[in-house]
């Protein structure tokens, strides 16, 4: 199971296809993980205050050596490989529509990068989730 899993996320990049349910568990999967990482990290930041017996300075100072370059290339690298399989579980989802999913995850990306730029913020969030909930509930391209 892990192994199919693993696949549905990172593997067919080019093929790859996801129908409805499949597609809301894969980035479910993928989110939670995310928040699993974050709080971790919270987690190890508040067992290192604690261990430095509440000691706010030197707390501060062991904080600050623990999340030098070591955890910003740890942290890089996780979110390089959670943007990766959410683009790609995009990709796929698209695929199973009918369009081509990486060209239309790209004009979704200039698209948001445009309306982010000259409009604002939340345009942009709000345009996102559109996008998603698109991408969720158009039906599947049936073969004839």
């Amino acid at each position: 199971m892990l192994k199919t899993l693993s696949t549905q996320i990172f593997g067919e990049v080019r093929t790859g296809t996801l129908t409805r349910l499949p597609f809301l568990a894969m980035i479910f999967i993928i989110l939670m993980s995310f928040v699993l990482f974050i709080l971790t990290t919270v987690l190890l930041i508040g067992i290192g205050e604690h261990v430095v017996s509440g000691d706010l300075q030197q707390a501060q100072k062991v904080i600050t050596e623990w999340l030098s370059i070591p955890y910003l290339i740890v942290f890089s690298v996780f979110i390089a490989f959670v943007t990766f399989a959410q683009a790609n579980v995009v990709a796929k989802r698209i695929r199973s529509i009918g369009l081509p999913g990486w060209w239309v995850i790209l004009i979704a990306i200039i698209v948001n990068v445009f309306v982010l730029y000259f409009f604002a913020e939340k345009v942009a969030s709000l345009l996102q989730g559109c996008f998603y909930l698109a991408v969720l509930l158009l039906p599947e391209k049936t073969i004839k």
